[in-house]
Protein backbone atom coordinates (compact mmCIF):
# COMPACT_ATOMS: atom_id res chain seq x y z
CA UNK A 1 0.00 0.00 0.00
CA UNK A 2 1.16 3.40 -0.93
CA UNK A 3 1.33 6.57 1.24
CA UNK A 4 -0.85 8.10 -0.53
CA UNK A 5 -3.90 5.41 0.33
CA UNK A 6 -2.46 5.46 3.73
CA UNK A 7 -3.62 8.73 4.02
CA UNK A 8 -7.23 8.06 3.02
CA UNK A 9 -7.60 5.40 5.33
CA UNK A 10 -6.19 7.90 8.06
CA UNK A 11 -8.39 10.68 7.23
CA UNK A 12 -11.70 8.39 7.07
CA UNK A 13 -10.98 6.49 10.63
CA UNK A 14 -10.70 9.94 11.99
CA UNK A 15 -14.11 11.24 10.35
CA UNK A 16 -15.64 7.76 12.14
CA UNK A 17 -14.42 8.35 15.61
CA UNK A 18 -16.10 12.19 15.73
CA UNK A 19 -19.02 11.07 14.39
CA UNK A 20 -19.05 8.50 17.23
CA UNK A 21 -18.45 11.46 19.81
CA UNK A 22 -21.14 13.29 18.23
CA UNK A 23 -23.72 10.67 18.61
CA UNK A 24 -22.47 9.91 22.37
CA UNK A 25 -22.72 13.55 22.81
CA UNK A 26 -26.26 14.33 21.09
CA UNK A 27 -28.24 11.56 22.80
CA UNK A 28 -28.65 13.16 25.83
CA UNK A 29 -28.78 16.82 24.52
CA UNK A 30 -31.90 15.35 22.84
CA UNK A 31 -33.70 13.86 25.65
CA UNK A 32 -32.92 17.05 27.78
CA UNK A 33 -34.48 18.96 24.36
CA UNK A 34 -37.66 17.49 23.92
CA UNK A 35 -37.89 17.11 27.89
CA UNK A 36 -37.41 21.25 28.40
CA UNK A 37 -40.59 21.03 25.55
CA UNK A 38 -42.72 18.86 27.10
CA UNK A 39 -42.16 21.59 30.60
CA UNK A 40 -42.30 24.40 28.57
CA UNK A 41 -45.65 23.26 27.08
CA UNK A 42 -47.10 22.32 31.00
CA UNK A 43 -45.74 25.33 32.19
CA UNK A 44 -43.91 23.44 34.79
CA UNK A 45 -40.24 25.42 33.41
CA UNK A 46 -40.76 28.77 34.47
CA UNK A 47 -41.38 27.64 38.28
CA UNK A 48 -38.44 25.43 38.18
CA UNK A 49 -36.46 28.08 36.72
CA UNK A 50 -36.99 30.78 38.97
CA UNK A 51 -36.74 28.61 41.86
CA UNK A 52 -33.71 27.39 40.45
CA UNK A 53 -32.65 30.89 40.12
CA UNK A 54 -33.29 32.34 43.66
CA UNK A 55 -31.79 29.00 45.19
CA UNK A 56 -28.57 29.63 43.44
CA UNK A 57 -28.76 33.46 44.02
CA UNK A 58 -29.42 33.18 47.53
CA UNK A 59 -26.82 30.16 48.30
CA UNK A 60 -24.49 30.36 50.90
CA UNK A 61 -21.59 28.82 51.99
CA UNK A 62 -21.78 26.02 54.25
CA UNK A 63 -21.30 26.76 58.26
CA UNK A 64 -19.42 24.90 60.70
CA UNK A 65 -22.57 23.27 63.53
CA UNK A 66 -23.50 25.40 66.19
CA UNK A 67 -22.46 23.44 69.62
CA UNK A 68 -26.07 22.48 70.78
CA UNK A 69 -25.99 20.28 68.09
CA UNK A 70 -22.96 18.58 68.92
CA UNK A 71 -24.91 15.36 70.79
CA UNK A 72 -26.18 14.80 67.76
CA UNK A 73 -22.63 13.52 66.43
CA UNK A 74 -22.43 9.74 66.91
CA UNK A 75 -19.63 9.79 68.49
CA UNK A 76 -20.16 11.60 71.44
CA UNK A 77 -22.91 9.02 71.70
CA UNK A 78 -20.65 6.61 71.86
CA UNK A 79 -18.31 8.04 74.73
CA UNK A 80 -21.51 8.84 77.10
CA UNK A 81 -22.46 5.18 76.69
CA UNK A 82 -18.61 4.05 77.81
CA UNK A 83 -18.67 6.16 80.44
CA UNK A 84 -22.00 5.17 81.82
CA UNK A 85 -20.69 1.69 81.72
CA UNK A 86 -17.61 2.82 83.38
CA UNK A 87 -19.34 3.89 86.40
CA UNK A 88 -22.14 0.84 86.34
CA UNK A 89 -18.54 -1.26 86.37
CA UNK A 90 -17.50 0.89 89.16
CA UNK A 91 -20.40 0.48 91.04
CA UNK A 92 -20.45 -2.99 90.70
CA UNK A 93 -17.02 -3.29 91.65
CA UNK A 94 -14.61 -1.12 93.80
CA UNK A 95 -17.45 0.37 95.54
CA UNK A 96 -19.18 -3.14 97.23
CA UNK A 97 -16.13 -4.97 97.66
CA UNK A 98 -13.79 -5.43 100.95
CA UNK A 99 -10.89 -2.95 101.25
CA UNK A 100 -8.19 -4.53 102.86
CA UNK A 101 -5.68 -3.19 104.69
CA UNK A 102 -1.50 -4.42 104.54
CA UNK A 103 -0.57 -7.03 106.68
CA UNK A 104 1.99 -6.00 109.05
CA UNK A 105 3.54 -9.73 108.72
CA UNK A 106 2.99 -11.73 105.07
CA UNK A 107 0.45 -11.79 102.84
CA UNK A 108 -0.06 -15.13 100.67
CA UNK A 109 -1.91 -15.80 97.61
CA UNK A 110 -3.09 -19.49 96.35
CA UNK A 111 -4.74 -19.23 93.37
CA UNK A 112 -4.09 -23.49 92.20
CA UNK A 113 -6.80 -25.98 91.10
CA UNK A 114 -9.58 -22.95 90.47
CA UNK A 115 -8.99 -21.95 93.98
CA UNK A 116 -8.61 -18.16 94.81
CA UNK A 117 -7.69 -17.75 98.58
CA UNK A 118 -5.48 -14.87 100.29
CA UNK A 119 -4.42 -15.06 103.29
CA UNK A 120 -3.38 -12.26 105.89
CA UNK A 121 -1.04 -12.56 108.89
CA UNK A 122 -0.24 -9.79 111.57
CA UNK A 123 -3.22 -6.59 112.39
CA UNK A 124 -5.00 -6.33 109.51
CA UNK A 125 -8.27 -4.95 108.94
CA UNK A 126 -11.10 -4.76 106.68
CA UNK A 127 -13.71 -2.31 105.98
CA UNK A 128 -16.89 -2.93 103.61
CA UNK A 129 -19.87 -0.32 104.11
CA UNK A 130 -19.80 1.01 107.36
CA UNK A 131 -18.66 -2.44 108.71
CA UNK A 132 -14.94 -2.64 109.85
CA UNK A 133 -13.06 -5.85 110.88
CA UNK A 134 -9.75 -6.03 112.99
CA UNK A 135 -8.02 -9.40 113.59
CA UNK A 136 -4.22 -10.56 113.80
CA UNK A 137 -4.94 -13.57 110.96
CA UNK A 138 -7.30 -13.49 108.14
CA UNK A 139 -8.65 -15.55 104.76
CA UNK A 140 -10.74 -14.38 102.35
CA UNK A 141 -12.19 -16.75 99.43
CA UNK A 142 -12.64 -14.91 96.30
CA UNK A 143 -14.64 -17.33 94.93
CA UNK A 144 -17.30 -17.44 97.94
CA UNK A 145 -17.10 -13.41 99.36
CA UNK A 146 -16.42 -15.78 102.89
CA UNK A 147 -14.09 -13.75 105.20
CA UNK A 148 -12.50 -15.90 108.13
CA UNK A 149 -10.55 -13.94 111.02
CA UNK A 150 -9.23 -15.17 114.50
CA UNK A 151 -6.59 -14.47 116.41
CA UNK A 152 -3.21 -15.94 116.95
CA UNK A 153 -0.73 -16.99 119.62
CA UNK A 154 2.13 -15.87 120.82
CA UNK A 155 5.58 -17.41 122.20
CA UNK A 156 3.60 -17.79 125.59
CA UNK A 157 0.68 -19.61 124.34
CA UNK A 158 -1.91 -16.54 124.78
CA UNK A 159 -4.64 -15.36 122.08
CA UNK A 160 -3.85 -11.96 120.93
CA UNK A 161 -5.05 -10.15 118.08
CA UNK A 162 -8.85 -11.20 118.51
CA UNK A 163 -11.04 -10.13 116.04
CA UNK A 164 -12.91 -7.18 116.89
CA UNK A 165 -15.74 -5.98 114.73
CA UNK A 166 -17.38 -2.25 114.60
CA UNK A 167 -20.66 -1.67 113.07
CA UNK A 168 -23.54 0.84 113.54
CA UNK A 169 -21.66 2.65 116.26
CA UNK A 170 -21.18 -0.91 118.59
CA UNK A 171 -18.12 -3.02 119.41
CA UNK A 172 -18.35 -6.82 119.04
CA UNK A 173 -15.28 -9.04 120.38
CA UNK A 174 -15.12 -12.58 119.65
CA UNK A 175 -13.17 -15.38 119.28
CA UNK A 176 -13.83 -15.84 115.63
CA UNK A 177 -15.92 -15.39 112.91
CA UNK A 178 -17.11 -16.10 109.31
CA UNK A 179 -18.42 -13.47 107.67
CA UNK A 180 -20.29 -13.76 103.97
CA UNK A 181 -19.59 -10.41 102.02
CA UNK A 182 -22.36 -11.52 99.42
CA UNK A 183 -25.48 -12.12 101.91
CA UNK A 184 -23.86 -10.00 104.87
CA UNK A 185 -24.42 -12.97 107.18
CA UNK A 186 -21.78 -13.99 109.72
CA UNK A 187 -21.30 -16.62 112.24
CA UNK A 188 -19.77 -16.03 115.14
CA UNK A 189 -17.82 -17.55 118.30
CA UNK A 190 -17.82 -16.62 121.46
CA UNK A 191 -18.98 -12.61 121.25
CA UNK A 192 -18.72 -9.92 123.92
CA UNK A 193 -20.52 -7.12 123.33
CA UNK A 194 -22.18 -3.90 125.26
CA UNK A 195 -25.78 -4.28 125.62
CA UNK A 196 -27.77 -1.12 127.33
CA UNK A 197 -26.09 -1.42 131.21
CA UNK A 198 -24.91 -4.97 130.88
CA UNK A 199 -22.70 -7.10 129.42
CA UNK A 200 -23.79 -10.08 126.76
CA UNK A 201 -21.64 -13.12 126.12
CA UNK A 202 -22.46 -15.40 123.74
CA UNK A 203 -21.29 -18.59 122.40
CA UNK A 204 -22.85 -19.59 119.02
CA UNK A 205 -24.11 -16.60 117.48
CA UNK A 206 -25.20 -15.79 113.93
CA UNK A 207 -25.82 -12.29 112.32
CA UNK A 208 -28.14 -11.44 109.98
CA UNK A 209 -28.22 -8.63 107.19
CA UNK A 210 -30.41 -6.62 109.15
CA UNK A 211 -28.16 -6.50 112.25
CA UNK A 212 -29.75 -8.75 113.93
CA UNK A 213 -27.98 -11.26 116.17
CA UNK A 214 -29.24 -15.16 117.31
CA UNK A 215 -27.69 -16.00 120.29
CA UNK A 216 -27.19 -19.69 121.65
CA UNK A 217 -25.77 -20.37 125.55
CA UNK A 218 -25.55 -16.62 126.50
CA UNK A 219 -25.27 -14.82 129.51
CA UNK A 220 -26.02 -11.43 130.37
CA UNK A 221 -24.46 -9.74 133.34
CA UNK A 222 -23.50 -6.07 134.75
CA UNK A 223 -20.35 -7.89 135.94
CA UNK A 224 -17.55 -6.50 134.06
CA UNK A 225 -15.04 -9.45 134.71
CA UNK A 226 -13.74 -12.08 132.40
CA UNK A 227 -15.73 -14.75 134.17
CA UNK A 228 -18.23 -12.67 135.70
CA UNK A 229 -19.77 -14.12 139.05
CA UNK A 230 -23.28 -13.81 138.77
CA UNK A 231 -25.02 -13.29 135.31
CA UNK A 232 -28.28 -14.40 133.71
CA UNK A 233 -28.22 -17.68 131.59
CA UNK A 234 -29.87 -16.92 128.14
CA UNK A 235 -30.57 -20.52 126.64
CA UNK A 236 -31.58 -18.51 122.89
CA UNK A 237 -31.76 -15.33 123.07
CA UNK A 238 -32.40 -12.48 119.78
CA UNK A 239 -30.78 -9.01 119.57
CA UNK A 240 -33.28 -7.01 117.34
CA UNK A 241 -32.14 -3.16 116.33
CA UNK A 242 -35.50 -2.66 114.43
CA UNK A 243 -37.60 -0.81 114.86
CA UNK A 244 -35.51 -0.12 118.11
CA UNK A 245 -33.44 -1.87 120.25
CA UNK A 246 -34.07 -4.74 122.42
CA UNK A 247 -33.25 -7.84 123.93
CA UNK A 248 -35.83 -11.13 123.69
CA UNK A 249 -34.76 -14.36 125.22
CA UNK A 250 -36.04 -17.75 126.13
CA UNK A 251 -36.11 -19.88 129.28
CA UNK A 252 -33.10 -18.21 131.64
CA UNK A 253 -31.75 -18.37 135.17
CA UNK A 254 -29.25 -17.05 137.51
CA UNK A 255 -26.21 -17.97 137.80
CA UNK A 256 -24.07 -16.65 141.00
CA UNK A 257 -20.43 -17.91 141.55
CA UNK A 258 -21.38 -20.46 138.43
CA UNK A 259 -23.88 -22.21 141.24
CA UNK A 260 -27.15 -22.22 139.07
CA UNK A 261 -30.18 -20.33 141.17
CA UNK A 262 -32.68 -23.31 140.66
CA UNK A 263 -35.83 -23.32 140.76
CA UNK A 264 -35.93 -19.62 139.71
CA UNK A 265 -36.52 -20.11 135.96
CA UNK A 266 -37.70 -17.29 133.69
CA UNK A 267 -39.73 -18.93 130.56
CA UNK A 268 -38.74 -15.48 128.62
CA UNK A 269 -38.37 -12.53 128.68
CA UNK A 270 -37.03 -9.30 126.91
CA UNK A 271 -34.68 -6.21 127.33
CA UNK A 272 -35.79 -3.27 125.95
CA UNK A 273 -33.95 0.06 125.48
CA UNK A 274 -33.77 1.77 128.45
CA UNK A 275 -34.84 5.14 128.60
CA UNK A 276 -33.46 7.96 130.06
CA UNK A 277 -35.36 7.75 133.44
CA UNK A 278 -37.35 4.62 134.21
CA UNK A 279 -38.41 3.01 136.90
CA UNK A 280 -37.10 -0.14 137.89
CA UNK A 281 -34.11 -2.45 140.01
CA UNK A 282 -31.32 -1.50 140.20
CA UNK A 283 -28.74 -4.36 140.66
CA UNK A 284 -26.26 -5.09 143.58
CA UNK A 285 -23.03 -5.60 143.76
CA UNK A 286 -20.98 -8.41 145.44
CA UNK A 287 -17.35 -8.45 147.08
CA UNK A 288 -15.85 -9.35 150.19
CA UNK A 289 -14.79 -7.07 152.98
CA UNK A 290 -11.62 -8.78 155.22
CA UNK A 291 -13.90 -7.05 158.64
CA UNK A 292 -17.22 -7.60 157.51
CA UNK A 293 -17.04 -10.52 155.18
CA UNK A 294 -18.82 -10.94 151.97
CA UNK A 295 -21.23 -8.64 150.65
CA UNK A 296 -24.34 -7.42 148.69
CA UNK A 297 -24.36 -3.65 148.16
CA UNK A 298 -26.43 -0.98 146.73
CA UNK A 299 -29.86 -3.53 145.99
CA UNK A 300 -32.90 -1.67 145.39
CA UNK A 301 -35.28 0.17 143.54
CA UNK A 302 -35.04 3.24 141.57
CA UNK A 303 -38.35 5.79 141.64
CA UNK A 304 -39.44 8.36 139.04
CA UNK A 305 -41.76 10.63 140.91
CA UNK A 306 -42.76 13.11 137.95
CA UNK A 307 -40.53 15.21 135.91
CA UNK A 308 -38.97 17.08 138.84
CA UNK A 309 -37.91 14.45 141.24
CA UNK A 310 -36.90 10.76 141.72
CA UNK A 311 -36.14 8.53 144.64
CA UNK A 312 -33.38 5.30 144.86
CA UNK A 313 -33.63 2.66 147.92
CA UNK A 314 -31.30 0.86 148.26
CA UNK A 315 -29.51 -2.04 151.15
CA UNK A 316 -26.55 -3.62 151.83
CA UNK A 317 -25.84 -6.90 153.55
CA UNK A 318 -22.64 -8.50 155.02
CA UNK A 319 -21.87 -12.00 155.98
CA UNK A 320 -20.92 -11.68 159.38
CA UNK A 321 -24.09 -9.22 160.48
CA UNK A 322 -23.66 -5.66 159.13
CA UNK A 323 -26.18 -4.05 157.13
CA UNK A 324 -26.93 -0.52 155.51
CA UNK A 325 -29.66 1.35 154.41
CA UNK A 326 -29.73 4.12 152.03
CA UNK A 327 -32.43 6.84 150.79
CA UNK A 328 -30.93 9.14 147.67
CA UNK A 329 -33.24 11.65 145.27
CA UNK A 330 -32.47 14.38 143.18
CA UNK A 331 -35.06 17.46 142.43
CA UNK A 332 -34.85 19.64 139.52
CA UNK A 333 -36.82 22.52 138.29
CA UNK A 334 -35.29 24.56 135.25
CA UNK A 335 -34.69 28.17 136.29
CA UNK A 336 -35.71 27.82 139.47
CA UNK A 337 -33.69 25.47 141.92
CA UNK A 338 -32.38 22.26 142.00
CA UNK A 339 -30.68 19.80 144.67
CA UNK A 340 -30.17 16.32 146.31
CA UNK A 341 -30.54 14.90 149.55
CA UNK A 342 -29.24 11.51 150.60
CA UNK A 343 -29.40 9.77 153.96
CA UNK A 344 -27.85 6.76 155.55
CA UNK A 345 -28.47 4.45 158.60
CA UNK A 346 -26.16 0.93 159.18
CA UNK A 347 -26.03 -1.39 161.64
CA UNK A 348 -22.17 -1.60 161.44
CA UNK A 349 -20.00 -4.87 162.89
CA UNK A 350 -17.01 -6.41 162.38
CA UNK A 351 -15.42 -9.73 163.98
CA UNK A 352 -17.44 -12.49 164.54
CA UNK A 353 -20.13 -12.24 167.53
CA UNK A 354 -18.69 -13.28 171.20
CA UNK A 355 -14.80 -12.99 170.06
CA UNK A 356 -12.29 -10.50 171.59
CA UNK A 357 -12.08 -8.57 168.27
CA UNK A 358 -16.18 -7.92 168.14
CA UNK A 359 -16.56 -4.61 167.46
CA UNK A 360 -20.74 -3.27 166.70
CA UNK A 361 -21.70 0.47 166.17
CA UNK A 362 -24.83 2.27 164.46
CA UNK A 363 -23.95 5.46 162.13
CA UNK A 364 -26.27 7.54 160.22
CA UNK A 365 -25.31 10.18 157.38
CA UNK A 366 -27.67 13.08 156.51
CA UNK A 367 -26.09 15.56 153.56
CA UNK A 368 -28.35 17.94 151.42
CA UNK A 369 -27.24 20.48 148.52
CA UNK A 370 -29.78 22.76 147.40
CA UNK A 371 -28.68 26.19 145.09
CA UNK A 372 -31.28 28.58 143.77
CA UNK A 373 -31.10 29.87 140.52
CA UNK A 374 -30.31 33.61 140.01
CA UNK A 375 -33.11 33.84 137.55
CA UNK A 376 -36.00 32.53 139.70
CA UNK A 377 -35.76 35.67 142.54
CA UNK A 378 -34.15 38.32 141.61
CA UNK A 379 -32.08 40.02 144.51
CA UNK A 380 -32.41 36.89 146.67
CA UNK A 381 -30.55 33.31 147.04
CA UNK A 382 -30.61 30.88 149.31
CA UNK A 383 -27.96 28.02 149.14
CA UNK A 384 -27.40 24.82 151.33
CA UNK A 385 -24.62 22.64 151.49
CA UNK A 386 -25.13 19.96 154.56
CA UNK A 387 -22.88 17.47 155.43
CA UNK A 388 -23.91 15.99 159.11
CA UNK A 389 -22.83 12.17 160.20
CA UNK A 390 -21.83 10.03 162.98
CA UNK A 391 -18.01 10.19 163.92
CA UNK A 392 -17.71 6.65 162.09
CA UNK A 393 -20.11 6.78 159.59
CA UNK A 394 -17.16 7.43 157.18
CA UNK A 395 -15.30 4.73 158.54
CA UNK A 396 -17.60 2.01 157.14
CA UNK A 397 -19.89 4.13 154.60
CA UNK A 398 -17.41 6.12 152.35
CA UNK A 399 -17.50 5.66 148.49
CA UNK A 400 -14.28 6.19 148.10
CA UNK A 401 -10.83 6.28 150.22
CA UNK A 402 -10.41 9.91 150.44
CA UNK A 403 -14.16 10.48 152.11
CA UNK A 404 -12.54 7.73 154.42
CA UNK A 405 -10.00 9.18 155.20
CA UNK A 406 -11.30 12.69 155.81
CA UNK A 407 -11.59 13.50 159.82
CA UNK A 408 -13.48 17.16 159.50
CA UNK A 409 -16.60 18.29 157.65
CA UNK A 410 -18.60 21.41 157.39
CA UNK A 411 -22.04 22.29 156.52
CA UNK A 412 -23.56 25.79 155.63
CA UNK A 413 -26.51 27.15 154.75
CA UNK A 414 -27.13 30.72 153.84
CA UNK A 415 -29.81 33.59 153.02
CA UNK A 416 -28.89 36.29 151.00
CA UNK A 417 -31.35 39.56 150.25
CA UNK A 418 -30.78 42.62 148.43
CA UNK A 419 -32.63 45.98 148.09
CA UNK A 420 -31.39 47.56 145.00
CA UNK A 421 -28.23 47.87 146.36
CA UNK A 422 -29.07 50.10 149.18
CA UNK A 423 -29.95 47.64 151.96
CA UNK A 424 -28.20 44.09 152.50
CA UNK A 425 -28.93 41.41 154.59
CA UNK A 426 -27.47 37.84 155.06
CA UNK A 427 -27.86 34.56 157.39
CA UNK A 428 -26.03 31.94 157.82
CA UNK A 429 -26.21 29.03 159.85
CA UNK A 430 -22.43 26.86 159.78
CA UNK A 431 -21.48 23.68 161.21
CA UNK A 432 -18.37 21.57 162.25
CA UNK A 433 -17.16 18.61 163.83
CA UNK A 434 -14.02 16.25 163.81
CA UNK A 435 -14.37 12.36 164.04
CA UNK A 436 -10.92 12.24 166.02
CA UNK A 437 -12.15 13.72 169.21
CA UNK A 438 -15.81 13.43 168.39
CA UNK A 439 -16.56 17.02 168.62
CA UNK A 440 -19.06 19.27 167.12
CA UNK A 441 -19.66 22.99 166.59
CA UNK A 442 -22.86 24.91 165.35
CA UNK A 443 -23.10 28.89 164.62
CA UNK A 444 -26.82 29.13 164.12
CA UNK A 445 -27.83 31.86 163.31
CA UNK A 446 -25.22 33.98 161.80
CA UNK A 447 -26.96 37.42 160.69
CA UNK A 448 -25.14 40.20 158.31
CA UNK A 449 -27.57 43.33 158.13
CA UNK A 450 -25.76 46.43 156.06
CA UNK A 451 -27.45 49.70 155.11
CA UNK A 452 -24.86 51.69 152.49
CA UNK A 453 -24.71 55.44 153.18
CA UNK A 454 -28.00 57.79 152.51
CA UNK A 455 -28.79 60.93 153.78
CA UNK A 456 -32.43 61.56 154.71
CA UNK A 457 -32.96 65.23 155.23
CA UNK A 458 -31.31 66.08 152.04
CA UNK A 459 -33.47 68.11 149.58
CA UNK A 460 -33.71 67.19 145.87
CA UNK A 461 -33.67 70.87 144.85
CA UNK A 462 -31.46 72.66 147.08
CA UNK A 463 -31.82 76.61 147.91
CA UNK A 464 -28.89 78.10 149.64
CA UNK A 465 -25.79 76.69 150.63
CA UNK A 466 -26.04 73.08 151.89
CA UNK A 467 -26.14 72.39 155.44
CA UNK A 468 -24.13 69.77 157.00
CA UNK A 469 -26.92 67.45 157.75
Amino acid sequence: MTIYNKGIYTRRAARLCILMIVMLISGPFDALSQELKRLSRSGELDSMTVTSADTLVSQKPPQMPEPLHVHNDSTFRSDSLAAADSVALLNKSSLDAPAFTAAKDSIIEDFSDGKKLIYYYGDVSVTYGNMKLTADYMEYDLNTGILYARGTKDQNGSIKGQPVMQQGGKSYSMEEVRYNFNTQKARITNMLTQEQDGILHGKNIKMLPDKSINITQGRYTVCDCEEPHYYLHLSAAKVMTQPSQKTVFGPAWPVVEGVPMFPVVLPFGFIPKRPDRATGILFPTFGEEASRGFYMRDAGMYFVIGDYFDVALTGDIYTLGSWAVDFNSRYKVNYKFNGSVALTYSNDQTGERGSSDFFQSRNFGVKWNHSQDSKARPGTSFSASVNFSSPSNNKYNANNVEQALQNQIQSSISYSRNWNGKMNLSINALHNQNSRDSSYSFTLPNITFSVNRFYPFKQKNRVGKEKWY
